[in-house]
């Protein structure tokens, strides 16, 4: 029995039907918006009532006699759960708002004193709270029939805004929760000697359809590498099954082949600090720092590291078993790295053993804090053999980024060991080490010199690229068809669509 993590259930997938189409979308303060009637049928196919999503911020409006309690929604603003149970809401706040060509903006805002009214924004004012299958095919099936702006929210933790459009109708599946263990599960349409599996079922989104990385990546694969099965609804309300046996090019354009098996394994957690007294202390470290992640990787290390200026911030991850094979690789660096530094007060690394990754999780990721802001971000995969080869380019590249870099240690290991073609995924992950990210768009000329393609992850990604096709989906955005109804920013088709994805070129 073969161990896999994950069998999917997701609410829609970027697929081609040839229908007839107008010109623009319909929007919600058109004339051509559904009638009450309309929505009070579709109402009545559905297992919950229709929500009516609101900004956040309206609880403190009028400012002098506030609508709620604009005490909480300003204490909750940092705290992630809080947003993704609210339809109105998103991690990054400012895709809540929506600005004109003339740069004048709608929105509310949460600073009240700003003199502003409070608006819509960015946020549809009507969708579907989909809980069932039959919820998504109901809602899927309206938005075709009336030609609406679909958009597909689960968390709303989304750096390019693409939960959120103006005047849409929204398919909010954050609350398709349900998790359910098979300890012998068989893919549908599998022959009968095929082999079975140990999988959870649960419901998902635009994680996995990006590829979906962690620090487990190095040692299991990007989460596609594991899935066995999505089940979903396309453009024409049809609910079908895809893996390996059945709509198999929709299996490869949702994940791709690939393999791996995931254990219940004890962890080890390595927090890393380094103040720099000197830029070639700096340089020298760091790159002494991405030289030895290639091998890391192949050990089944992965982790996060960020560099303001003068610092080297690392968190690195292993289980016990990868421990044992990475150690000595780390130690040698660890050793060189404070021997470099003069001050023994710059340098500190504090490990943390943990009976799962789970519990490492736990430790580290779940907290509050890390939302309510205003992001954008641009990035770059950074090439596994230029980190062999070149590790000062790479240095050289990261201390180059304007307010100091994120890098991403989430590639390598078995994530370049699958096939590139073996998934939809741009195949330059197959190529990278894991990925660099930065808060200023004139940092992407810096980062493209140590990408494979300058290629990068698109969900954190920069929602201004040249040529995105490149960028997020490399040689295989091709053979990668969109049916008009799903249309995300920089998302396959796309281009074909004016900036607001409304009306068609």
């Amino acid at each position: 029995m073969k161990s896999h993590w994950l069998q999917f259930l997701i609410a829609a997938c970027l697929i081609h039907l040839t229908s007839a189409q107008t010109t623009c979308k319909c929007l919600s303060f058109q004339p051509c918006w559904p009638s009450a009637s309309d929505f009070s049928n579709l109402a009545s196919r559905l297992s919950q009532p229709l929500i009516r999503p609101t900004p956040p911020a309206s609880a403190c409006y009028p400012p002098s006699h506030p609508s709620g309690d604009c005490t909480d929604v300003l204490a909750h603003l940092d705290d992630g759960p809080w947003h993704d149970n609210l339809p109105g809401a998103m991690q990054s706040i400012n895709f809540e708002n929506f600005t004109f060509d003339n740069e004048t903006i709608n929105a509310c805002h949460y600073n009240t004193t700003l003199g502003y009214p409070c608006d819509q924004g960015n946020i549809p004012i009507i969708g579907v709270d989909a809980r069932t299958v039959g919820d998504i095919q109901a809602g899927v099936s309206f938005a075709a029939k009336h030609n609406l702006k679909l958009v597909i929210k689960n968390t709303g933790h989304d750096y390019l805004g693409r939960s959120m459009t103006r005047g849409g109708f929204m398919l909010w599946t954050h609350n398709l929760k349900n998790i359910t263990y098979n300890e012998c599960f068989v893919q549908d349409g599998a022959p009968s000697n095929s082999p079975t599996y140990q999988a959870l079922t649960l419901g998902a989104g635009g994680w996995i359809l990006g590829g979906g990385h962690s620090p487990l990546s190095p040692s299991y694969g990007l989460v596609i590498d594991n899935v066995l099965q999505f089940t979903l609804v396309l453009a024409s309300g049809e609910h079908v099954t895809a893996n390996a046996y059945q709509n198999e090019d929709l299996f490869w354009a949702l994940r791709g082949g690939g393999g791996g098996t995931f254990q219940w394994l004890p962890f080890t957690s390595f927090s890393l600090s380094v103040n720099f007294s000197t830029p070639d202390i700096v340089q020298n470290v760091t790159t002494e720092y991405f030289a030895m992640l290639p091998e890391l990787s192949n050990a089944g290390w992965g982790g996060f590291a960020f560099m303001p200026q003068g610092k080297l911030l690392a968190r690195f991850f292993a289980s016990n078993e990868s421990l044992v094979q990475g150690n000595a690789t780390f130690s040698s660096f660890l050793a060189s790295a404070q021997a470099a530094v003069p001050n023994p007060q710059d340098f500190g690394v504090f490990p943390e053993s943990f009976p799962s990754f789970y519990d490492a999780y736990l430790a580290f990721f779940n907290v509050t804090g890390q939302v309510g802001g205003t992001n954008e971000f641009v990035s770059r995969l950074v090439s596994l053999e230029i980190a062999k080869d070149q590790p000062e380019k790479v240095s050289k590249a990261a201390l180059g980024v304007s307010n100091g870099v994120t890098f991403i240690f989430v590639a390598g290991g078995a994530v370049s060991r699958a096939n590139p073609d073996s998934a939809g995924l741009n195949p330059a992950w197959r190529e990278a080490l894991g990925l660099l990210v930065s808060d200023a768009a004139s940092d992407l000329e810096v980062l493209d010199t140590v990408s494979p393609n300058s290629g990068t992850y698109f969900n954190e990604a920069s929602l201004y690229e040249k040529d995105f096709k490149t960028t997020f989906f490399g040689s295989h955005y091709a053979q990668l068809n969109n049916d008009d109804l799903f249309l995300v920013a920089e998302g396959v088709g796309s281009d074909d669509w004016d900036k607001s994805l409304i009306c068609r070129l």
